[in-house]
């Protein structure tokens, strides 16, 4: 993208570092924060920060939407991702957390071949992330 210093490897090392110290950052949120208010919150911001990272694709700020991605990253790290099998554990009995867990991963699935024909659709890139913004928020209010 132009006007975007970080090369392909180095923005992907940096993700990687990052995703390295948001997790770690989840062993203080998940012990200190409610359920409810993590995935309540993280949902929302979610949403947020998928509605701003589509936002600055659209205006063509590569930098911006980096720093998007970046943020939605430590937010999902330290919210849904750090709580939800803890979640489901604590709910569901032996037979139906695997059927759970079958679930879980069938619609990571379903979301992996999903996105690239949403954003080669109509949608484009940036009309993707909105609509995934907007699940995510519906989900904020749902939870």
């Amino acid at each position: 993208m132009p006007g975007f210093s970080l090369t392909a490897r180095q923005g992907t090392i940096l993700i990687g570092v990052w995703n390295f110290f948001s997790a770690s950052c989840s062993l203080y949120s998940g012990k200190n924060f409610t359920r409810r208010f993590l995935l309540t919150y993280g949902h929302g911001f979610i949403g947020l920060f998928l509605f701003l990272f589509g936002f600055f694709n659209q205006i063509e700020k590569p930098t911006f939407a980096f720093v998007s991605m970046l943020l939605y990253l430590f937010v999902i790290q330290n919210t849904c991702s750090a709580i939800t099998w803890l979640y489901c554990s604590e709910i569901a009995v032996d037979v139906s957390l695997g059927f759970v867990g079958m679930c879980g991963y069938f619609m990571t699935f379903l979301l992996t071949f999903g996105i690239k024909p949403m954003e080669a659709s109509f949608l484009g890139l940036p009309g993707t992330f909105y609509l995934l913004g907007a699940e995510q928020l519906l989900s904020a209010i749902w939870c």
